[in-house]
């Protein structure tokens, strides 16, 4: 319980903030995720890419290390969208 709260709350912070971020892939659900430079591959939280809907910023490519912006959380999972 108290992890699961302390994982939410540092989830939660981070809405707002540009990240860098590792675009590891697509999971079987077909969504684009990544991880940034604190997580280990699957065993820590994931983050959620949108592509960019600004046409000055590039598509994402796996394997890129991209700046993105946290939109929002799902528990201890962030959702972002590259900015540059």
């Amino acid at each position: 319980m108290l992890q699961q709260r302390v994982g939410e709350e540092f989830a939660e912070s981070l809405l707002g903030t540009e990240l860098d971020v590792l675009v590891d892939g697509y999971n079987d659900d077909g969504f684009l995720i990544g991880r940034t430079q604190w997580d280990a591959p699957d065993v820590d939280p994931i983050v959620f890419l949108a592509e960019p809907t600004d046409p000055a910023v590039p598509p994402l490519g796996v394997g890129q290390i991209r700046r993105c912006r946290v939109d929002g959380n799902s528990l201890f999972d962030l959702e972002a969208h590259p900015v540059a």
